[in-house]
């Protein structure tokens, strides 16, 4: 899984605007759930996925998704947030209805939606100087 691009292009749901800090902050701290939603998914793709794992692995996922859309992203990394949000929504819903399972799921989740190079280092820099950011690589 790809999360070097994956959470910077995260954020807002929409144009953008926010401020690097405020945002940096709020993809850093969401970090917890995702441990969370991972957690989940690795466990019932080792115990052979099963009955209703893809149904709690799309739930998990989509609480983390609800929270990482609430950060407002700088201007420029907002096209790359939607394209984010709008690729992990069609992966719940495909798990949801059965048109994938947890195991492909996995293998695919690389949805593509970096931010230009510019902007992905300025967030790194950011993440770099913030508390929140400490043990999570987000923004590498």
């Amino acid at each position: 899984m790809a999360t070097s691009g994956l959470l910077a292009a995260c954020g807002g749901g929409g144009g953008g605007g926010g401020s690097d800090e405020d945002y940096v902050r709020a993809v850093c701290e969401s970090s917890s759930k995702l441990e969370g939603v991972l957690a989940i998914a690795i466990g019932a793709a080792l115990s052979g996925g099963g009955d209703g794992a893809e149904e709690v692995f799309a739930e998990a996922l989509e609480e983390w998704v609800d929270e990482i859309d609430d950060a407002n992203p700088p201007a420029d990394a907002a096209d790359a947030h939607n394209r984010m949000v709008d690729g992990l929504n069609e992966l719940i819903d495909a798990l949801k209805s059965g048109d994938t399972n947890l195991e492909d799921s996995l293998d695919n989740i690389d949805i593509d939606a970096e931010p230009p190079e510019e902007v992905q280092e300025r967030l790194a820099a950011v993440a770099a100087d913030t508390l929140a950011c400490n043990d999570v690589s987000f923004f590498d």
